[in-house]
């Protein structure tokens, strides 16, 4: 695997010959349009342009941002028209088709990408599939968990006070995330204190 940014010198490397001469093929992963490639799947090759350079280029702010740290992009500074150099992806039209085959079968549905079985992509991120950001809504209340069985238990605030934790928690952990500037460490001291009671 290549980084996509990286100083010249890095991708030199895989410009050499010494690097060419130790494998017979090879592969790469590049997701370009069909027309700038030769072959078979398979056997694809990328097509250099009249003077021998690259089809492909990378976005502009690729180019800047590289440019700004000293860098350089790797579709730039990478010769991928080699000869023993063989494109093993798909085509930009193959992964579109990939992602849209089950385009029939969602109609009706909110457009967007999906997961399969219809599930949309955030709600697999997601420890609660009501709707985007739930989570937010719910830590304002209360510390998430990821497990799904878990059973929320009784709480008191500062166990040694015996206040009623929930309730009391709940309102302050919604003041802390909604008026500190950085409240992480303060909700997790009042998570903490609610969450060690034993009782």
């Amino acid at each position: 695997a290549q980084l996509p940014l990286a100083a010249p010198a890095y991708f030199r490397h895989y410009n050499g010959r010494d690097f060419d001469g130790a494998y017979d093929r090879v592969l790469y992963e590049l997701l370009v349009e069909g027309r700038f490639l030769s072959g078979p799947p398979g056997r694809r090759s990328l097509v250099p342009t009249a003077d021998g350079r690259n089809p492909v280029a990378p976005t502009r702010s690729d180019r800047g941002t590289a440019s700004g740290y000293g860098l350089a992009c790797q579709v730039d500074a990478v010769d991928y028209c080699r000869e023993k150099w063989v494109h093993a992806d798909l085509t930009r039209e193959e992964f579109l088709a990939v992602l849209n085959k089950d385009e029939g079968s969602r109609k009706g549905q909110e457009t967007g990408a999906s997961a399969p079985g219809g599930r949309p992509l955030w709600s697999l991120a997601s420890t609660s599939a009501a709707y985007p950001g739930s989570e937010v809504v719910s830590a304002l209340a209360g510390p998430l968990t990821t497990d799904p069985s878990h059973a929320p238990s009784a709480r008191r605030l500062f166990s040694h006070l015996f206040l009623p934790g929930d309730a009391l928690s709940g309102w302050i952990r919604a003041v802390l995330w909604l008026g500190v500037p950085c409240p992480e460490l303060s909700v997790c001291l009042v998570d903490w204190s609610s969450l060690s009671y034993a009782g």
